[in-house]
Order: structure tokens, then sequence, then C-alpha cells
């Protein structure tokens, strides 16, 4: 998230200047025609999440395509199957694993055996299921359809969870070997342990005594459990010995110590918590490398009773159990932040020397976490870090004294803005000083007019620039600068007596600097302020509002409803380009029907570019009609709105006006995500409207296009002649292979096609700025639709994705045989 606020600062601020140094030449001084700037800018397309959660609001849970956010157990198997899926392949948190659920994705993998390798572990751990698993590995062995990783990924998983593949186990319990950190074999040696003690008894004496460490830990920590369970208390207790000797031997590797302090901590025994403490004060156990950290995960596992225990540990005079026990408690941090656990650790906010740091992170993530718990009293600590800190702990600190409404450190704050020398963090403390109330009127009237002038010069501009850009590495700003730049474009609630002096000084500069002047509108311009929409207002009436202006103007429509009624309606009674702007800002749907019944094509013309930004509903019909105008910016004007709607009377409407063109439509989104997508689709898109077109070419074509950053995975296109639908599979624009559709499988895919309303989709648009991009097309000479899709698998279960699988798997045979073609020398 840091990452992305950083991002959009940067972008604003290069808007802001680019803005600013064109000001002069933005319209109002008759020289352009404000209209047709609207009618340039790109409409916002149809809102996918809206589109589908209205659909799916209509339709029982178990008939749902899409979830905003995690599926239910009783959401549909594609829906379920794809996002555990997904969710499983990158680690992340999966909803809990009923056993309902595990039979579904069971069921789920069934129908789709490929995805099988990446549910394994989500599946239900019982001897039917296990059966259902070989069966389908069975199949697919005969079938010979799966890679062979496919093959012994299942075949592994087989032989660690039920009683299939013994002998295999056996085997690779046996092969156990150290690998570079880790042992190769350890699950098969945990899972014959479990499953058949018999035989795993002997394999672990044997590894216990051989020459590998890490076997030899896992082995004699698989003893001691069973000694543990079965044998006497002299065999348990003279492993247990062995353990803690590994424990304690610094020259071992950091995996045999955990392994063995592990197990150790995992079962109940005389002195354990004891022993366990004097750890601490070995200052290598808490380095024993990587992922091993024995002390913090005992600790993590059962915090509620080894916190206490470990905090009487923290500020004693042995400094190595000191500094191990700041680095237990201190893991409890951000989303995990425990009270109990950042209390004992508050004297390292104003000694930051006061625990051994192990990384740059350490004492940062205590600051980062104070606003996540209730501890007042780290107010102090956290000032004293403001006072003295700079970056993330700095902008930490700020948050968090906003949290705690700490009122007193204003004034650390505010000079803290002047040794900071890094926007990223500036921004943060300015907006802990606002939440606090630590700015004057007067003083945020000066930093938005000093930020104006500032942007209002090539030299200031680049100022500007460099210091968002750089890391702290280019000249700071002047801090009332920086102010009145978060004032400008972060803040949230803008004061409107702020707004009503910067009004005064807009108009007062107006004759004395006009840059400065300029500059301020540019800034205040989007505040949903009374003085501002007012002053929109007035510029509508003037005929000196730019489109920027008037296009924010629009996305608030409700605050100037609110604050400049009287003004609006004044407007409704003149006429001309003047009408339409009111009319839309007004959006009232009666207004609109005088508009568009009326003779007065500027105002017609102004409603359809306003309406059109905002996605606003107008009657399709008396739009349709427009077509039909002698005045052709009316036509434009309609036609324009009309693309921009995109529902099926939309595009019937506009295609009516285009016969025989193969015009496609359909929006994409407002960016490249793929940096060349566009430009492979409308490529490949000209080819398609090139074959309807030609004598002799199909009647139909249905396609599916690929096109993305890193590539694409070919095209999919169904050429329809009469009853006949043949599909090619191109992987590039020259190669190809094709197969006539059996009746079966081009019935199933237009009943899915009709069912599942895909041509009236609205555009996917995820954030993802590369991966691969879809457009679904269907055309006919007559014209055609398309349904851009941005990484659809990350909406699984979607029809969108759904969609694509389906085309996906007519083509599988088709890209197989291509690809052996290929391998041929």
């Amino acid at each position: 998230m840091a990452l992305m606020g950083r991002i959009l600062s940067v972008v604003l601020l290069l808007a802001t200047v680019h803005l600013a140094r064109a000001w002069t030449q933005e319209p109002g001084d008759g020289n352009r025609d404000l209209i047709d700037e609207l009618l340039a800018m790109p409409a916002p397309a149809p809102d996918w999440r809206i589109q589908a959660r209205e659909r799916n609001d209509a339709l029982p849970v178990a008939k749902r395509d899409w979830f905003d956010g995690q599926p239910p157990e009783d959401a549909p198997t594609h829906v379920l199957l794809p996002y555990c899926v997904e969710r499983a392949r990158f680690g992340d948190e999966l909803p809990p694993l009923t056993e309902k659920l595990r039979e579904k994705l069971l069921q789920g993998s069934e129908r789709r055996p490929g995805v099988l390798p990446e549910v394994l572990c989500l599946l239900p751990e019982t001897p039917g299921a296990h059966g259902r698993v070989a069966r389908l590995l069975e199949a697919a062995e005969q079938s010979g359809e799966q890679s062979e990783e496919w093959y012994a990924t299942v075949r592994d998983w087989l032989a660690l969870h039920s009683d299939r593949f013994r002998p295999q186990l056996i085997a690779r319990a046996r092969g156990a070997r150290d690998e570079d950190g880790w042992v190769d074999g350890e699950e098969a040696l945990r899972a014959l342990a479990e499953k058949d003690w018999a035989a795993a008894q002997p394999i672990l004496r044997e590894h216990m005594a051989g020459d590998q460490p890490r076997v030899a830990a896992v082995s004699l920590a698989l003893l001691y459990l069973h000694a543990m369970h079965s044998e006497g208390s002299a065999t348990s207790r003279q492993l247990r010995n062995q353990l803690k000797r590994l424990v304690s031997d610094r020259s071992a590797s950091g995996f045999v110590r955990h392994t063995a302090c592990e197990v150790l901590m995992a079962t109940e025994w005389p002195e354990r918590d004891s022993w366990f403490l004097t750890l601490f004060s070995d200052p290598t156990i808490s380095i024993t490398g990587g992922w091993f950290t024995p002390l913090l995960y005992v600790v993590r596992v059962d915090p509620d009773y080894w916190i206490p225990h470990v905090a009487t540990t923290v500020g004693g005079e042995d400094r190595a159990a000191h500094n191990a026990a700041v680095r237990c408690l201190e893991q409890f941090h951000l989303k995990d932040a425990r009270a109990d656990a950042l209390r004992p650790l508050l004297p390292w906010l104003s000694y930051p020397k006061w625990a051994e740091r192990r990384s740059s992170t350490d004492r940062l993530r205590l600051i980062q976490s104070l606003d996540r718990v209730d501890l007042p009293e780290c107010i102090e600590g956290l000032v004293w870090v403001a006072g003295h800190d700079t970056g993330f702990a700095l902008s930490a600190a700020a948050e968090a004294l906003a949290h705690y409404c700490a009122r007193d450190a204003v004034p650390v704050l505010k000079a803290a803005l002047a040794r900071e020398p890094d926007e990223y963090h500036r921004r943060r403390v300015i907006q802990a000083v606002l939440t606090l109330g630590g700015y004057s009127v007067e003083e945020k009237v000066v930093a938005v007019e000093a930020y104006a002038r500032e942007i209002a010069t090539e030299e200031g501009s680049e100022r500007v620039t460099c210091a968002s850009r750089s890391r702290g590495d280019a000249a700071p700003l002047a801090p009332e600068v920086s102010v009145g730049r978060y004032l400008g474009f972060y803040w949230d609630a803008p004061d409107e007596k702020v707004a009503r002096r910067l009004m005064a000084r807009v108009q007062e500069l107006r004759t004395k600097d006009v840059l400065a002047s300029q500059g301020l509108w540019l800034i205040i311009r989007t505040w949903p302020t009374v003085a501002v929409d007012q002053e929109i207002v007035r510029r509508v009436a003037s005929d000196t509002v730019d489109r920027l202006s008037l296009r924010s103007a629009l996305k608030r429509r409700a605050s100037l409803r609110r604050n400049a009624r009287e003004e609006l309606e004044k407007l409704c009674g003149r006429g001309g380009a003047q009408l339409g702007i009111a009319a839309c800002l007004i959006g009232e749907p009666e207004r609109y029907a005088q508009v568009l019944d009326g003779a007065d094509p500027a105002a017609q013309r102004a409603l359809l570019a306003c309406a059109r930004l905002v996605r606003e509903s107008l009657p399709l019909q008396k739009v349709g009609e427009l077509l039909q105008s002698a005045n052709d910016g009316v036509v434009s004007a309609a036609e324009s709105y009309l693309e921009s709607e995109d529902s099926t009377a939309a595009r019937q409407l506009v295609l009516a006006c285009h016969p025989g063109d193969a015009r496609i439509l359909g929006a994409r989104q407002q960016f490249d995500p793929g940096h060349h997508s566009y430009a492979r689709f409308e490529r490949w898109e000209d080819r398609l409207r090139e074959a309807v077109k030609a004598d002799g070419g199909p009647d139909e074509i249905f396609a599916l296009l690929s096109a993305g950053y890193w590539g694409d995975e070919g095209q999919r296109v169904v050429y329809v002649r009469g009853r006949n639908a043949e599909l090619r599979f191109y992987r590039d624009e020259t190669k190809h292979e094709s197969r006539k559709l059996a009746d079966k499988e081009w019935r199933d895919l237009r009943r899915f096609l009709s069912a599942n309303l895909v041509e009236d989709l609205a555009p996917l648009n995820v954030q993802a700025n590369d991966g691969i991009q879809y457009e679904y097309v269907h055309l006919t000479r007559h014209g055609g639709r398309r349904v851009f899709m941005n990484n659809p698998d990350t909406v699984g279960g979607s029809v969108y994705d759904q969609l694509a699988r389906r085309f996906a798997g007519l083509s599988r045979s088709l890209e197989g045989l291509l690809a052996r073609e290929e391998e041929k020398p």
C-alpha cells in the first residue's frame, strides 16, 4: 500500500505540473470548443463488479458465479475450486477447511484433474478420498493426458497419506538425505513413523547412527516422540538428553537445533520451562540462521503462556538473554500486534541502542505497531522518535501519535517536517498534524498559496517533481510547499473557511499574478465546498470553465446540487451549452427529456458529453432519435454517448448506423495493462473484420484473443458457416492448426454464451498491470462485440474465468498438435 501511495502521489504531481504549465492554454478564451474536448475525453467503462453483484443478488448462493471476497462453502464448486487453487498456489489464507468444503474440492478435482496437485493438501483425509484420488491417478496414467510432474506429485501424496505405495514410501524414508539446509525425505520419514512403526523404527535407528546430522536429528525426534507415548521413561529420558545436547551444541546447524528444540517443547517433562529459559543466555541460538529460530517458534506457538515468562527476562543484566527476549516479543507486530508483548519493549523507542538490532526493521516494526494496540504509555517514547528519527520511523510515529490524539506532539511533528527530506514521509506527518488539529486557517492558506506559486514556474515544477520522485536524495521542498501539496490533493475534508480565503486570493491575484491565481484554482477546484462549487457554476455561466474543472464538478454533482442549486436553476433558463451542463449537474430525468426533445443542438451536445463522463442514464430512445439529427455535432455526440453507455440496446442503435462495416463495440480500460496488448488486439480485430466482410467469408466469428506483457496464450477463433463451426488455434499470426467442432461442442459453447449473457458483460478491470489480457469477440458483417478481460484467472469461477477456460479447453488438442509440429526438425 505504501508503494501504491507513492505511485499515486507522483502521478497526481505530474498531472498537476503538466496542467500548470499548460494553464494559459485552457479553454475559456473562446479558442476551443469545450464540448468537443469533453467528448474527446475517455469515458469510464461499465463497472464489472457492480454488474456482477446485481446479477448474483438475483440468484441463490449455489448458482452465483463470483464473490467479492471469500466465497462461502455452499458456493458452486466451479467457483470454490479456482479460488482455493489460486490461494494455495501463493500461500494465501484459505477459508475454513470444513469437511463439506474439502469434499467439494475433491469433486471439483474429479471434473478438472489438472488442478489436483495444487489442492491435494486441502482434500479429505479419509480412505474413501484416498481411493478416489487413486482412481484419478489410474485414469490419467491410462489416458496419458497429464505431465510426469503431475503423476509424481499425486503418487507421492498417496504414498504419504494412504496405505498405497507403501514400498515406495519405505524406499523414500530409507533414502532420506541432508540437503542444503533441510532434509530430502523428511515427509516420508514422518509419514512412515505414523503409519507403520515396525517398518520405520529400524530405518530411524539406522539414520540416527549415520553421518547425516539433519536426518539424524529428525530420526532422533521421531524416536523420542514414540518413546514418550509407548515406551518407558528411561528410554524417553535418554533420548531427551541426546536432544538437549543437540540444542546446546553451538556447532550444530540451525535445522538440527531447531528440530531438537521443537520436539522437546512439544512434550511435557520435568523442568522443561526452566530449561527453555536458560537457552536465552546462549547468544548463538537466536541467530541460527534462515528460518530456524527455535526460541521465536516456541513463543509464537503458545504466546499466551510464554509472553509473560519471556517478559521477565527483558531488561536484565544478562545482555544475551535480554536481546533474545526482545526478539521473541518483537515478532508480535503489525497485524499480529499484542499489547502484552509490546509493552515491555517501550524503552526501545527513546533509546535505540536499548536492544541489539538484527535488522533495520526490528525497532521500526515496534513503532509501526503501536497504533494497533491500546498502549497510551507509549506516547512519550513516540514523541522522542518524532523529534529524532526520520523516514519510516518518523512517519509511523506520527500516525501513532494521531491515533492516541497526542495534541501536545504537534510542535515536534511540525519541526520534523524540516528535518525529513522525503515527500512520502512528509505526507504522513502532515496528515497526523491535520488529524490533531495542528494547522490554523492562516497556515493552510499560506501553504496552498506557496505550493501554487511553486508549480507556477518551470523551475518550481521541476523541484516538486524531483522531490516527489526521490527517496530523500533530492533537495527537499520548503515545508509549507509540502503542506500545500498535501492539502491540494490528499485533504479528505477541505475546510470551508480555507476555501473561501483561497477563492478570495484567486480573485485578488487575477490581475496581480495570473499564474499564481490560475495555480490556486487548479489546486482547489476539486474541493467539494460551497465556495468552490459556486465558483464552478459562475465559470460555466461566464463560459470560462475548463474541461478538467467541469469534469471534477460532474464527479461530485451531489455537492453542487447542495451548494449551488439556485445558480444551476438559473443556468437552465439560458439555453445553449449552459443548459445541457446544468441539466446534467442537477440530474433530473425530466430535464434530460426536455433537452433531448428540444431544438437546442448546443444543449443536447453538452448534455450528452457530460452524461457519458459520469455514466448517467439517459432515455435511449430519445438519444437514438438524435442519430437522425441534421446537426452533425449532435449525431456525433449521440453516437459517442451510446458507445459509452454500452448496453445491448445502445449498441444496436450505433451498429444500425454502420451496416456492413463489421464495427466492433465494447470498452476496455483506460490504460493498457500489457503495454502492447491493445495494439495486438487491434491487429487481430482488423484481421477478423476483413475475414467476415470478404466474399465467401464466415457468417459469424467467435474468438478469444490474448496478449500480455510477457507474451500471449495464442488466439482461438471459431469460424461459423451455416451449421458448421471450425476452430483454429493460432500460435502466432502465421502458424495455426484447425479442426471442426463437434455438434455437441458447438451447441454447448453457444448455450454457455447465451445462458451467461456474455455479450452484455462489462470489461473485467482488475488491479493488475501485466499478466495476460483477453478479448472475447463475436462478429458478423453487421457488427460485433468485444469483452475485454484483464487476468480473468484472478477472479476464479467468474463468468470471465469460465469463458477463458472454455475456449482453452476446446483448443487444447490443437495446441498440443501445433507444439509437436514445431518440435520437428
